[in-house]
């Protein structure tokens, strides 16, 4: 089967080695054959040496792996509750099970390179971290990196190329946006919502 053109998403140093968990040996069959469609991703048996697990909790949403450090993990999940309960135990992102399979490439390249991946219809309205990043713009995510390397209003200027005035917009914006009272709230809250990492 030659790779979908669809499916075009360049892998920076080579080959991506994953890893399938899963308590359902047809879903965990399923999962693998989905993502062989792209020839620079490769299928381990085992965990050992993925550079992302792919994480089904199952129908139920109780398949609970041993342990989710060392290995950036993807949660395919059920609902906003079962998300949220992934992320708590270490995965990086949470996407539903029925994801096709360009979807479910995407989010493994994006957990691949740090990125926190959530999908819009996994949003609890009880679970506010979980829908953070509809709010924020591409250069307020810039300045709240910068926030969270411990840069002031300066260098962060100096950083972006643009005023310190501007720079103080931006982290009002976001204060409010993220419901912060100062910039280490809204550092704290950006990191648990997912917004960055560092």
């Amino acid at each position: 089967m030659s790779p979908n053109p669809k499916l075009k998403l360049d892998l920076i140093g080579g080959p991506l080695t994953i890893a399938v968990i899963s308590p359902d040996p047809t879903i965990a069959a399923q999962l693998r054959s989905a993502v062989r469609v792209r020839r620079d991703i490769v299928v381990n048996d085992g965990t050992r040496g993925a550079d992302v697990v792919i994480w089904d909790t199952g129908a139920d949403g109780g398949n609970t792996p041993v342990a989710l450090s060392g290995t950036a993990t993807l949660a395919l999940v059920n609902d906003a509750s079962s998300a949220r309960k992934a992320i708590i135990a270490g995965a990086r992102g949470a996407i539903p099970r029925t994801v096709e399979p360009s979807g479910l490439i995407a989010a493994i390249i994006a957990t691949k390179y740090g990125l926190s991946v959530r999908a819009t219809e996994l949003e609890g309205d009880d679970e506010p971290e979980l829908g953070l990043q509809t709010a924020i713009t591409e250069r307020e995510r810039d300045v709240l990196e910068l926030l969270a390397s411990g840069a002031g209003n300066r260098a962060i200027a100096q950083e972006l190329g643009i005023s310190e005035h501007t720079v103080k917009f931006h982290i009002a914006s976001l204060l409010d946006k993220l419901s912060a009272r100062t910039r280490t709230e809204a550092v704290v809250s950006a990191l648990r919502g997912g917004l960055i990492n560092l």
